[in-house]
């Protein structure tokens, strides 16, 4: 029997019904498997009009093209290399996608219709934006039409090497990164990221606030030091009982601003991040006394609990 369009349409929705995986299924199995087809039923359709049918589908947007990894199965069907990557995929449009595709601006659809183009295997479904601009002001398109380009879950913007550049480009959006799930566990990435960066940046702000206390510390530690070894070459000129007290005296002197300067360190861990700054331009200012400090933390620390 001699190729009859309908009935090829009808082949092909069912051979996209086949399966039902997030992309689709490979172009490659369509075209194999509707050629099974055609030949089961005595149809005389070639490559070509299954291609034709193919793009029919495509600019009617009842059909998508998309791009997704083929899964182990797939590759021993196709007898494809683990290496092979992305591939092409069919898959039918529910009638609120087809609603949704049909709706666009004329640019956004000349801009799908471009990047289905792109068969580059390193850069499927890609292409660089002064590429998509030069083709499409060719197609009668104004520049000023390319910053209205947006659709969201089809195409997306992105930065990438191309060659030996960095350039900014086109692409389709994966399929799998339009189901919830993949958003969902993309939003927890970037949360957990942000929060590292933040504990990240906090703890760096930390360490700057307290390195002047510690550098005081270190200095009251070093004075003492420096004194009992001086109070050491004149005990010789000494009563033991001035000794001790003298002694006593160095080691003990300095304990109630050793103790603040600490209590100020603990402060640091708990405190609001905007408190944490501001601390931290005063003690890099200028080091006060830690009353003062305390003082001025407890003034903060009000102000914060009655805004």
């Amino acid at each position: 029997m001699k190729c009859n369009k309908v009935k090829l349409k009808e082949l092909l929705f069912e051979t996209l019904s086949d399966e039902t995986g997030v992309a689709g299924v490979p172009i490659v199995i369509v075209e194999r498997r509707m050629q099974e087809r055609i030949k089961a039923q005595g149809f005389q359709c070639g490559l070509t009009q299954i291609h034709k049918i193919i793009q029919r589908a495509l600019d009617d947007w009842e059909i998508d093209k998309t791009t997704d990894e083929l899964d182990y199965s797939k590759m021993r069907e196709l007898g494809v290399p683990v290496q092979s990557g992305f591939m092409w995929h069919l898959k039918i449009l529910p009638p609120e996608k087809i609603t949704l595709y049909k709706s666009l601006r004329p640019e956004v659809k000349a801009l799908i219709q471009l990047l289905r183009e792109q068969n580059d295997p390193e850069n499927l479904g890609v292409m660089p934006v002064n590429q998509v601009t030069k083709r499409l002001v060719e197609q009668g398109f104004s520049e000023d039409d390319m910053k209205k380009i947006y659709a969201k879950d089809i195409i997306e913007h992105f930065g990438t090497s191309w060659g030996e550049s960095q350039v900014w480009c086109y692409g389709l959006v994966r399929e799998y990164e339009k189901t919830e799930e993949y958003k969902k566990r993309r939003e927890e990435i970037e949360k957990e990221s942000f929060e590292r960066e933040v504990r990240r940046y906090r703890f760096t702000e930390e360490c700057e606030t307290t390195d002047p206390i510690y550098g005081r510390l270190d200095k009251l530690a070093e004075q003492q030091g420096e004194d009992l070894e001086l109070l050491e070459m004149k005990r010789e000129t000494m009563d033991e009982d001035e000794y001790i007290h003298q002694r006593k005296a160095i080691e003990t002197r300095d304990a109630d601003e050793e103790a603040k300067w600490k209590q100020i360190i603990e402060m640091v861990n708990e405190l609001p991040f905007d408190i944490l700054i501001d601390l931290r331009n005063l003690l890099w200012k200028e080091l006060s006394t830690p009353e003062f400090v305390l003082g001025f933390l407890e003034k903060k620390l009000k102000e914060k609990k009655g805004a």
